[in-house]
């Protein structure tokens, strides 16, 4: 199956750009989302990231105040790529 799937652009280009997790096929780069075409395996791991990301305790405790403030940016884009990800009607291509 696969799916089609919004995600916000800071989180997208950390995940599919800068650590090159598998996402499926990029089809729009938009300067808010990124819109990408996945399976089922690729839609897993954009959730399981996300969620990982968002963990805004396990950066807090794990780190200074000014590497949490670094990555700060990405843990806020991971929040919304969960909640989109939860939200969206995931449409099967």
């Amino acid at each position: 199956m696969q799916y089609q799937i919004e995600i916000p652009s800071l989180f997208a280009e950390d995940h599919s750009l800068y650590r090159d997790i598998p996402s499926g096929d990029l089809i729009k780069e938009g300067k808010l989302l990124w819109t990408f075409r996945c399976n089922e395996e690729e839609l897993a791991e954009w959730i399981s990231d996300a969620e990982f990301y968002s963990d805004r305790e396990h950066w807090k405790m794990g780190m200074g105040s000014e590497d949490y403030a670094y990555l700060l940016p990405i843990i806020k884009s991971a929040e919304r790529t969960v909640k989109r990800l939860k939200g969206q009607r995931l449409h099967e291509q």
